[in-house]
């Protein structure tokens, strides 16, 4: 699609352009060569020097989830699970590239915004002439209108260059909860870091002193939005053992949580089972990043 709607492009600017010399519609004929020159001068400012790898010189076998959203009252939350060598360097993707050409870095700015300010006065100068060079240089922009706002959209371009330029490839999942203890099971449930220490899948997690301590250090997430204390506590304790299976008392079954913990319990395994993640302990291993 990309290859399909730039060559169309080229082919109308090249028309348009010979259009414009054969009637010396010379005001036209400027705009069509400052366009280009324009687009030649961002590529050299921002393009940098080519593709940037996600790869991280720091490899790592670990997997990892991050939990992003507005702010703590949000309902919208995104969960971003992968290797945790590419999930940084993704999530921690400078916006602005590397400056290559230093020394002309202030003459090449300059000369950009010479270039945009004379696009509008042209544009404005065809526009009060009122002839043919208007009509040009008002095709010419109405194409790039469209082109911009329905052929081949930002979003869509971006996805262009995800599949085949980047190739990144995501899987992603909407679910709708009940309520945020159903949220924070279900992360809960995805964390690998809730795993990594229970190797052993016949450790009661209540007995163990060692072993809560490294479950509190797997919880500190949840801080800022549930703060600690002997619910908290009860809660947290309840939703490790019901991921393990082990929570079959009375009190287990009875307590108030128990719904909001299977909920997110369940919507974690079949988001599991769609992604092809695997069991709990590599719930994250080599799943689509």
């Amino acid at each position: 699609m990309y290859y399909i709607v730039s060559t169309s492009g080229w082919l109308c600017w090249a028309t348009l352009l010979i259009v414009s010399s054969v009637y010396q519609c010379f005001l036209a004929l400027a705009f069509l060569v400052v366009v280009p020159l324009s687009g030649c001068l961002v590529q050299l400012i921002h393009g940098g020097a080519g593709p940037r790898c996600l790869k991280s010189a720091n490899e790592s076998n670990h997997y990892r989830l991050v939990v992003a959203t507005a702010h703590l009252n949000e309902t919208n939350w995104k969960v971003f699970c992968g290797h945790s060598g590419i999930l940084n360097r993704f999530l921690n993707w400078p916006l602005a590239v590397e400056w290559h050409h230093e020394s002309h870095q202030d003459a090449m700015f300059y000369t950009l915004r010479f270039l945009i300010i004379g696009q509008w006065a042209m544009a404005v100068g065809s526009a009060a002439v009122k002839d043919w060079n208007a009509y040009i240089i008002a095709l010419w922009v109405v194409i790039c209108i469209v082109t911009q706002s329905y052929v081949l959209p930002p979003n869509r371009s971006v996805r262009y260059w995800r599949h085949n330029v980047a190739k990144l490839h995501f899987e992603k999942y909407r679910a709708r909860l009940s309520s945020r203890r159903a949220l924070l099971s279900a992360i809960i449930a995805l964390n690998p870091d809730t795993h990594t220490a229970q190797n052993d899948n016949n450790l009661d997690l209540t007995k163990t002193p060692e072993h809560l301590e490294q479950d509190d250090r797997s919880m500190r997430w949840i801080d800022p939005i549930l703060k600690q204390g002997p619910e908290r506590r009860q809660w947290q304790d309840l939703t490790r053992r019901a991921i393990r299976g082990q929570a079959n008392s009375v009190a287990d079954q009875t307590h108030y949580t128990r719904k909001f913990i299977d909920e997110g319990i369940e919507l974690a395994g079949r988001i599991k089972r769609e992604a092809k993640l695997g069991g709990l302990p590599t719930v994250l291993g080599r799943g689509p990043v």
